[in-house]
């Protein structure tokens, strides 16, 4: 009896093989969502938030969640060495909706956020579906990014399993807005959603050396003036420098505790206003 669903067709690979990533959902059909991330190494958070979401994704297929199916297949490609059978990215993605999850920065932990590149209209409403706390437009980078909702979340190599939790519902929330999921909400919106363009991001920058104390975490929101965070002698513990807000906004980003040089970025601001 032939399988009901693509994503029971993944075995077989011998030992050390990659297969390609196989979709979740009805056999036969083009995927409807793409989510792909980089290397564990790298990206764990993303890889961790896809293992769960295909552990959830294949439940649904198995009737595990009474009420809920999936209508159109999900395509999960962790990247190089992660998740079922160490998928790589596909070379061209063939999905309607395509997300890329990242942590690029190893020293600055970033909220969980939408970021766009040269987006159109569609795209900047695609990006409200996950209802997460900020989204972020940048002007276009690279044909490969234009149409592609990219997530980023915390710091590169560090998991962080408060954000991760919070992707993973966000992941379901948009699968579930799109109708590519079928079945209620599981859990109550948490949406406090806020739209800004990068070209107004306000950086705070170390105007020395020492070792950086932050006061505040990504996703407050400060006003001008307010004490992010103070650079400490490394040699006397004496306080050299205290970092104000330099806007009223909301952290998008905040620099980990420890040794910091002079020109160091310490924390990003969306400041209020057009989006925000």
């Amino acid at each position: 009896m032939p399988p009901t669903s693509s994503s029971q067709s993944s075995a077989g690979a011998g030992p050390g093989a990659e297969p390609a990533a196989v979709p979740i959902g009805p056999a036969g059909r083009r995927p409807a969502v793409l989510i792909t991330t980089g290397a564990p190494r790298d990206d764990v958070n993303g890889t961790f938030v896809i293992a769960r979401l295909s552990a959830f994704l294949h439940a649904v297929e198995r009737g595990a969640h009474w009420g809920r199916s999936l209508r159109e297949p999900v395509l999960l490609a962790p990247g190089p060495g992660g998740g079922a059978g160490r998928n790589r990215e596909p070379a061209a993605a063939p999905a309607r909706y395509q997300v890329r999850v990242v942590s690029p920065d190893p020293k600055l932990e970033a909220l969980p956020q939408v970021r766009l590149y040269g987006p159109d209209d569609d795209a900047r409403a695609d990006a409200c579906l996950f209802g997460l706390p900020a989204v972020v437009e940048y002007p276009p980078i690279g044909p490969e990014r234009r149409g592609r909702l990219e997530i980023v979340l915390g710091r590169r190599g560090v998991l962080n399993k408060a954000y991760c939790e919070r992707l993973f519902r966000a992941l379901v929330a948009f699968l579930l807005r799109t109708e590519v999921l079928a079945g209620d909400p599981l859990w109550e919106d948490e949406e406090d959603l806020h739209y800004f363009a990068a070209e107004d991001e306000r950086a705070v920058q170390a105007g020395g050396g020492g070792i950086f104390i932050g006061l505040r975490a990504p996703g407050a929101w400060v006003h001008v003036g307010e004490p992010l965070g103070h650079v400490y002698d490394s040699a006397d513990g004496e306080i050299r420098e205290t970092l104000p807000a330099v806007a009223a906004g909301l952290l998008g980003a905040v620099r980990r505790s420890g040794f910091v040089r002079r020109g160091d970025t310490l924390a990003t601001i969306h400041p209020r206003g057009r989006g925000g």
